[in-house]
């Protein structure tokens, strides 16, 4: 799976959990926080890094759920992309 790939499954994925009206991939700023921009709230994101773990069959260390991984949606793309490219070797 590429980083394109995994980036579509999240997006489609935040619009659906999201209550937001008029939320689509076009007004996602996919380098902010999901939680800054109010897309999500903390219940949200514990849901969606539950997603993640299921959707990608890997466990989340709690010392990698840092900003540097999670704060966007770029940045929990390369993060997951990552993670199952360390996987295969």
């Amino acid at each position: 799976m590429n980083k394109k790939d995994i980036k579509s499954i999240l997006i489609e994925y935040v619009i659906e959990a999201t209550f937001l009206d008029k939320i689509s991939s076009k007004n996602i700023d996919l380098d902010k926080s999901l939680l800054d921009t109010g897309i999500l709230d903390s219940y949200g994101i514990i849901e969606l890094t539950e997603y993640i773990e299921s959707k990608w069959d890997f466990v989340i260390p709690e010392e990698e759920f840092i900003l540097e991984n999670f704060g966007s949606v770029n940045k929990m793309t390369t993060y997951i992309y990552s993670k199952l490219s360390s996987e295969i070797f």
